[in-house]
């Protein structure tokens, strides 16, 4: 009589052992396979973030300086169309100068001698910009270019602002 009975084993199968593992491995690569997505997910979260921040200081800035300018000026480069400088005339002060080329903004103001404030807006989803000024009137009327093609950015790219000197009526969408 054998000591051990089929009913009572103490050990697993090696197909037991084996489907174990099998099923562990699934189930870990599915995790694998979810965190990455939601690492994915929240790059894509924060550089939309991050664009909306850059877009709605960008818009409260100009709109800022927009109020004490007394003109606006306008200058397109001959040698790309969608890069456009603004010059925000203030009285009795250095004027403003806004850089718009493609994603970048860059803010500048002489503070006196030899001092110059510098600010960057960064908006991913722009590849360029293209403006309407009317000096008579003082209005600027700024469109974004959206990017072509896929963009890392959520972050709606339709960008339009309209700018008139000295006044407190400000006309925008980002």
């Amino acid at each position: 009589m054998s000591r051990y009975s089929p009913t009572k084993r103490r050990g697993a199968s090696l197909i037991e052992v084996v489907m174990v593992m099998s099923a562990a491995s699934v189930v870990l690569s599915l995790s694998a396979v979810m965190i990455h997505r939601t690492m994915h997910a929240a790059s894509r979260v924060r550089a939309f973030h991050a664009e909306e921040s850059a877009a709605w200081r960008l818009s409260s800035q100009l709109r800022a300086d927009a109020t004490l300018a007394t003109r606006v000026r306008v200058r397109t480069t001959d040698d790309a169309d969608d890069v456009v400088d603004v010059v925000l005339e203030i009285s009795e002060a250095e004027p403003i100068r806004y850089h718009f080329a493609g994603g970048q903004v860059e803010r500048s103001q002489s503070l006196g001698e030899n001092q110059v404030a510098r600010d960057w807006f960064t908006l991913e989803s722009v590849a360029g910009w293209s403006a309407e000024g009317d000096t008579s009137e003082s209005t600027l009327d700024l469109t974004a270019i959206a990017v072509t093609g896929p963009t890392r950015s959520l972050a709606p790219t339709p960008v339009h602002l309209v700018v008139r000197a000295g006044s407190r009526s400000r006309e925008g969408s980002l």
